[in-house]
């Protein structure tokens, strides 16, 4: 009867069975039946043997039945579907966004291409309203410089005195007079330097006039010791002049060919070759005692009166120029190196007249000579370009120079005794000539320097 009874029940469950779920525990047990509900933590399942509660901690796996399988299947397909959806929905925006910041960067692209127009167009008409710049003109320019400056001098005119005075030594044979005279260094005051030059330019090409002119005064002592070779006489003369040398003028004139071989960011090189002159004349008195030493031990004291004396030369030469210039801004920094070989002939008279008390002795010499003078100038120019392109600069210019002596073209002396009113000259036979003159004096000797800074002014004018 039991038997029956679980036949029937099982009969009338058999369809229910066949579309159950099985539950897979991890224990290895499967369990059929019929999921009444399930929570977070169990599931409650009706089998063939009742209604169990089971742990989902206790559960492999859960295998649905067909209708449970389908609804679930439309569920996910639906949530699926859904996603794509919501996926495409997602992709729509971001391509509807995409497109808008495209639209967005083309319209600033476009906008910013609209405004570079704009300017191109106002610089173009800025041009056509505009004078063209020099610098883009490539036309003639004129540039006029002017600069005066203080600072260390020594003249050429002081070597050619200092010459002299050491030649006095030899100028008379040993039968006549020997002499002694050591070199007075000259004290400048009153000194003034000035520069003037006129640049002109085409391209690449540069041509320039420049002159250089110092002015000074100067005094010195001078010491003179002569004996007379003559027999039977010791007789000694010492002689201390004061000497005002006024006028000092030297003018150095240079004419210059360029040209600008190196154009950089800013900075250009420029070789010039060009011929130099150089002039310069002083006058200079005397004004000293002279003291007669005879061998019976008296003495005697002579005055001297002053009369002009005269010192000039002129010498012509080539002469080579590097110059490098670096721009910035509105700063101009230039350097200048030049070096250059005068030929120089000079000239001195040297005059006084001594008064002994009784009467007056006049006394002229001089000399002319012709010699080599070789050196170098360096500059450094710092320039401030201000309003209408005036430009202001400082510069700092040294020059040294080396001489020397080529020849004694001539030597005199002329003697006027108011005493006896007697001329006499020294002959031109017993002058000592310039073969002679090497084996007793040194042929090299310093020349001129200077050492200055300059203020100056310049304007650069196109064409």
């Amino acid at each position: 009867m039991l038997n029956r009874r679980k036949l029937v029940l099982f009969v009338v469950l058999l369809p229910g069975l066949l579309v159950a779920e099985q539950i897979h525990l991890k224990e290895g047990s499967v369990l059929e039946g019929t999921i009444l509900q399930q929570s977070r933590t169990s599931i409650q399942i009706r089998t063939v043997d009742g209604v169990k509660t089971i742990s989902k901690d206790d559960i492999r796996r859960i295998d649905y039945g067909k209708e449970a399988k389908a609804e679930q299947q439309r569920k996910e397909a639906e949530r699926i579907k859904e996603a794509e959806k919501q996926k495409e929905a997602e992709r729509a925006k971001e391509r509807e966004r995409q497109e808008e910041l495209k639209r967005e960067t083309e319209a600033k692209a476009e906008e910013k291409r609209a405004e570079e127009q704009e300017q191109r167009q106002k610089l173009e008409e800025a041009k056509k309203t505009q004078p063209v710049r020099p610098e883009e003109s490539r036309l003639w320019w004129i540039e006029p410089t002017f600069s005066t400056g203080r600072g260390e001098y020594r003249s050429h005119l002081e070597t050619v005195y200092r010459r002299y005075q050491t030649g006095l030594q030899i100028l008379y044979r040993d039968d006549v007079y020997g002499t002694y005279s050591p070199e007075a260094r000259w004290n400048y005051a009153d000194g003034s330097h000035r520069n003037i030059s006129l640049r002109a330019g085409w391209q690449d090409w540069i041509i320039e006039l420049e002159s250089k002119r110092h002015r000074a005064s100067a005094d010195f002592v001078q010491y003179l010791s002569t004996q007379p070779h003559i027999a039977g006489s010791d007789t000694v003369f010492d002689d201390l002049f004061f000497a005002r040398v006024d006028g000092i003028q030297e003018l150095s004139s240079t004419a210059r060919a360029g040209y600008l071989f190196y154009k950089g960011k800013g900075l250009n090189l420029t070789a010039y070759l060009g011929v130099r002159t150089l002039a310069g004349d002083a006058t200079f008195h005397y004004a000293g005692q002279s003291r007669s030493l005879y061998p019976d031990g008296s003495e005697a004291f002579d005055t001297y009166l002053p009369v002009p004396s005269t010192i000039s030369l002129y010498g012509e030469g080539p002469e080579a120029t590097f110059e490098a210039t670096r721009v910035l801004g509105r700063i101009t920094i230039s350097v200048r190196v030049s070096i250059f070989s005068h030929d120089v002939r000079s000239s001195i008279l040297e005059a006084f007249i001594r008064n002994d008390s009784v009467s007056n002795t006049f006394l002229a010499t001089g000399r002319k000579d012709q010699f080599t003078l070789n050196g170098f100038d360096f500059s450094l120019r710092l320039s401030y370009k201000s309003v209408f392109d005036i430009e202001l600069f400082l510069s700092y210019s040294m020059s040294r120079s080396r001489g020397e002596l080529k020849k004694v073209r001539e030597i005199f002396s002329l003697f006027y005794s108011e005493a006896f009113d007697e001329w006499s000259t020294f002959p031109l036979d017993r002058a000592l000539i310039s073969k002679d003159l090497s084996a007793n004096v040194d042929r090299y000797f310093s020349g001129g320097s200077d050492q200055t800074i300059h203020a100056g002014i310049s304007r650069r004018f196109w064409f």
